[in-house]
């Protein structure tokens, strides 16, 4: 686009020397094209300007991506958020961290993972087109029971995992996106809903949504 508009600019002094009057030169066709392509790049530039923070989450690479943890936040002072893994799959992206519980003698950790899909496959996503968001929930997910939480800004499913002995939350966030929080035994359950309550999910979706 910068390379066309600046070949018209050099066509566009040539009619400037040729032209008998302003008149003329603005009725030549090389100020009607000049001005039709500086009027389509200021367009383009105002919609990127305009352009949403959730678009934001897939067009900028794994910085993008790593928005979804930035807007979540690093929960409480009862645990230590560690390295993110950041990735772009093929109709989604996910952001992944694992939390340290501090006052867990051995140190246990919970895996969050936000999966989120992009916007060509919010539908494809809600028809279950997707693996990774299937086997968060049953029946991919093959579970002893599961129970409804609720926190002051959230609310979700507890699963209790019946082949690993793990536990795990599921959170539905806007545009068809999941917040999975797991931890590999359920003498952690109470562990898993205060990292829950204490994360942003009201940030989250804010951000999501504008």
């Amino acid at each position: 686009m910068i390379k066309y508009i600046h070949l018209l600019t050099i066509l566009l002094l040539s009619s400037i020397a040729t032209a008998q009057s302003v008149d003329d030169l603005f009725q030549s066709s090389e100020y009607r094209d000049f001005a039709r392509t500086v009027r389509r790049a200021n367009n383009i530039k105002a919609g990127y300007a305009v352009r949403s923070e959730y678009l934001s989450v897939f067009a900028n690479g794994k910085n993008g991506v790593k928005q979804l943890l930035d807007w979540i936040g690093t929960g409480s002072a009862e645990f230590k958020r560690l390295r993110p893994e950041l990735e772009t799959v093929k109709g989604y992206v996910k952001a992944r961290s694992n939390f340290v519980i501090l006052s867990s003698a051995a140190q246990d950790k919970i895996e969050m993972t936000i999966l989120l899909p992009k916007p060509s496959s919010v539908s494809a996503s809600s028809w279950g087109l997707f693996d990774e968001f299937r086997d968060l929930e049953p029946p991919n997910l093959v579970i002893d029971t599961q129970e409804n939480v609720e926190t002051l800004t959230s609310k979700g499913k507890l699963y209790y995992h019946k082949k690993e002995g793990a536990c795990s939350i599921v959170v539905k966030i806007l545009h068809g996106g999941l917040l999975n929080l797991r931890t590999s035994s359920c003498v952690n359950r109470q562990h898993l809903l205060d990292l829950l309550d204490s994360l942003d999910l009201i940030r989250l979706n804010q951000k999501l949504s504008s």
